[in-house]
Parts: structure tokens; sequence; C-alpha cells
């Protein structure tokens, strides 16, 4: 059954990737917008830990993200070396676009 699960995790993220590819968006990008929308003000760490994914990896997404202009980085009022995230308007509509192309993918599977 594992065997089975992990063939239909790889087909999926292969056609998330290519999907979100026609966006110039990739799979771990679409999970730290998506995250950043559902959680008030979160720090890098805050998704690495949310989203299992090492700190270094969440770091380069959101350098990524905010190189575009998708995301925006600002310090913590209470704790200035915390860098909390927010989205950028632009980022913001392209969530909207990435889960337009999300939607149908996930109810295919």
């Amino acid at each position: 059954m594992g065997y089975l699960l992990r063939q239909a995790q790889v087909a999926m993220r292969h056609a998330l990737d290519q999907a979100l590819g026609d966006i110039d968006l990739t799979l771990p990008q679409f999970s730290v917008l998506t995250m950043v929308n559902a959680y008030d003000a979160p720090s890098s760490a805050d998704i690495a830990r949310l989203s299992m994914l090492s700190p270094q990896t969440v770091n380069l997404v959101v350098r990524n993200l905010e190189g575009r202009g998708l995301l925006s980085r600002t310090r913590h009022p209470e704790h200035g070396r915390i860098l909390c995230l927010s989205m950028t308007d632009a980022g913001k509509a392209v969530l909207v676009r990435a889960r337009g192309i999300v939607r149908p993918l996930e109810r295919s599977m």
C-alpha cells in the first residue's frame, strides 16, 4: 500500500509542477504562498515547521517570492529579529490563479 501511495504522490507532484509552471510558480512556492495566506504574519521558521521543510529551503523559496514582489517581510513588533511574512497584492493575485489550476487536479485525484 505504501508503494502505491508513493506512486500517487509522485504523479500528483509531477502534474502540479507542470501545471503551476505555466504561471512560473513551483509547488513549494505555491505551498508557501498558501501558508502565508492562511496564517497571520508567520515567519519563515513558522512556515518551515508547518510544512516540514528545512528552514534553509523555506528561506530560499521566500527570497525568490520576495524578489518577484509576491511576498514582503517586516520586523515583528515585539521581537525585532523575527521577520514576518505577508503577501503583496501581486502575491494574492498569483495565489488565486494557482488555486484555480490546482483545484481541478486535486479533484481528479
